[in-house]
């Protein structure tokens, strides 16, 4: 099943990693990205892209490549991959939208419309980690820490201390 962000809560734990669709089971590591029978009996290698941050989508996933840190999506159906020339730092899936770490320039956290492929900036520069709870997506900067709802809106610091690790519960 799929908690609110659009993931298995195994997913989340394991940063992406590792993921359930169906009766397979999907993971990367330096070889690609595999799929594995839920009894473990199969194991074929879909992809040579050596991926984090997978996130489950209606059809397939998006991950990371990275080779290049570029967004991509893994078709299940067609086995098909799609790039979509973005490159993020760090992403997750909500629903109809990617959020993602912009992984050059801003460092800012960008939300992306799955339909439309349009990209909105929420947050401002200098952005180093984020996680997404319910409706709201909790961020660190380089000098704060804060809190935002995950469609744009009023942006609130909890902290004054930067946190590069952090759990949100």
């Amino acid at each position: 099943t799929s908690n609110a962000t659009g993931n298995s809560v195994p997913n989340i734990v394991n940063g992406g990693l590792l993921l359930q669709y169906g009766t397979d089971v999907y993971t990367s590591d330096k070889e690609g990205i595999s799929k594995i029978s839920l009894t473990l009996n199969n194991k074929e290698l879909i992809s040579k892209d050596y991926a984090t941050y997978l996130n489950m989508s209606d059809n397939g996933f998006y991950y990371i490549n990275k080779a290049d840190n570029v967004i991509s999506f893994y078709d299940i159906n067609e086995k098909t991959t799609t790039r979509l020339n973005i490159q993020a730092r760090q992403l997750e899936s909500v629903g109809n939208y990617l959020y993602y770490l912009e992984a050059t320039n801003t460092r800012a956290i960008y939300q992306l419309n799955k339909d439309t492929l349009e990209s909105k900036k929420m947050t401002q520069s200098e952005c180093t980690q984020f996680k997404i709870v319910g409706d709201w997506l909790y961020f660190s900067t380089d000098t704060s820490f804060y809190q935002m709802p995950i469609l744009g809106g009023e942006i609130m610091k909890l902290s004054d201390e930067p946190y590069r690790h952090f759990t949100i519960d």
